[in-house]
């Protein structure tokens, strides 16, 4: 249920007002330790509350179970034990956080490559029309530049032949029809 709960938590900011000598003291022991501010910050606070809500536990139950004998052993593996369990329940949380955004990243990542391979595809049946059309119509300008050429040939024999053989050629044309 913890993890639902983790999961589902949204992140909230809380204010507070200490004095400054309160605060360089937080900040020192977040520096001796090599925690973030906002790491420190958290372990502190859940530590506190480790030791606030922490009742007395019985002698036999500590002997049996290998714990701390003294109150204070017990309050020190507490407070240690709930400041590193608040640490790790927000890198958890963040990391859940970071998680689903990764997937959704992904899975819009997947959608527009499905989508890309599709207009790839339709562009290439595309261009295959096109290239054959073109075939086509380079076809049809070669005939139609070999029928120029005859023409043109015809109505400027100076270009190509000698005139004597123009007008034999026109006289066996006009004879043939």
């Amino acid at each position: 249920m913890k993890n639902k709960e983790l999961h589902n938590a949204r992140s909230t900011t809380i204010k507070i007002k200490v004095t400054s000598e309160t605060r360089k003291e937080l900040e020192q022991l977040i520096h001796e330790n090599q925690w973030t501010l906002e790491e420190g910050y958290r372990i502190i606070l859940g530590a506190g509350m480790g030791y606030i809500q922490a009742s007395p536990p019985k002698e036999e139950d500590l002997v049996r179970v290998g714990m701390p004998r003294t109150k204070k052993e017990m309050i020190n593996r507490l407070v240690i034990m709930e400041s590193l369990l608040a640490s790790t329940r927000f890198r958890m949380f963040e990391l859940q956080q970071a998680n689903s955004r990764w997937e959704l990243s992904t899975g819009a990542v997947f959608a527009e490559n499905t989508s890309l391979k599709a207009l790839l595809k339709e562009k290439d049946q595309q261009i295959h029309i096109l290239q054959k059309e073109l075939h086509g119509l380079q076809e049809e300008l070669s005939k139609i530049q070999a029928v120029d050429h005859k023409e043109s040939t015809i109505l400027n024999p100076a270009s190509t032949e000698k005139p004597n053989n123009f007008f034999r050629k026109i006289k066996s044309r006009l004879e043939n029809k």
